[in-house]
């Protein structure tokens, strides 16, 4: 399936393609689910109290982000930062449609805008080191 390019980067004649970001975005959905059911069963076994409870979703919602931009940026060769937002945004909002479907929301106030901006933060960081990950295979032939 062909890639949707829509932007020209003039630095090293290379497109900007969607589908990287759509897999970050998705990704990083999984790992959240995935980090809440550890942190469920660690609440379980280990009898943590659930006053820990926020922390473990905002860990697990900043977690998934920063994996959904590494996922998106890995194996570009430039705007990792870009690629990392872009996923960091498209996971809110996979995350944003989930709890409409699921009648988790309680509306969009402060809370929300502030985990969207922990989303696109942490893609972006993820991005920026997605960017410098490069497969081992890469790495033999440049030697």
């Amino acid at each position: 399936m062909p890639s949707v390019r829509f932007i020209k980067n003039e630095s090293n004649d290379k497109s900007f393609s969607v589908k990287p970001v759509i897999a970050g975005g998705i990704s990083g959905v999984v790992i959240a689910i995935l980090l809440l059911l550890g942190f469920a069963f660690l609440l379980l076994t280990l009898k943590i109290s659930t006053d820990y409870i926020p922390v473990f979703a905002k860990s697990a919602l900043i977690l998934g982000a920063f994996f959904a931009g590494i996922i998106s940026a890995k194996g570009r060769s430039t705007s990792g930062w870009l690629y990392g937002s872009l996923a960091g945004l498209l996971y809110f909002l996979i995350l944003l449609v989930l709890g409409l479907v699921f009648k988790a929301n309680t509306g969009f106030g402060l809370s929300k805008i502030v985990s969207l901006l922990f989303c696109i933060i942490s893609g972006a960081i993820g991005g920026i080191l997605g960017i410098n990950m490069k497969s081992k295979a890469k790495k033999r032939k440049k030697h």
